[in-house]
């Protein structure tokens, strides 16, 4: 069994730049979904209910995945 240590300074850098890119990705991501959608609702004439279900499948997917990711780096490293 190997013996768990703290990750040294370059390790830890690359940690929580990695961290903080990933959190900057979702906020952006989640901007663009909402400023996306009246352009989508124009270009495919859905009403408000239809195009409220486009953000709600992107939140969903994200609540799924976000558990996912952790498990398999954990799992794979």
């Amino acid at each position: 069994m190997p013996s768990e240590h703290a990750p040294d300074g370059a390790n830890r850098a690359a940690i929580t730049i990695c961290v903080i890119l990933a959190t900057l990705m979702q906020s952006l991501d989640g901007t663009i979904a909402n400023v996306a959608l009246p352009y989508i609702q124009g270009s495919v004439s859905a009403s408000q209910d239809e195009i409220a279900w486009v953000l709600t499948s992107y939140l969903v997917a994200a609540a799924i995945m976000t558990p996912a990711t952790g498990y398999l780096a954990g799992r794979f490293g």
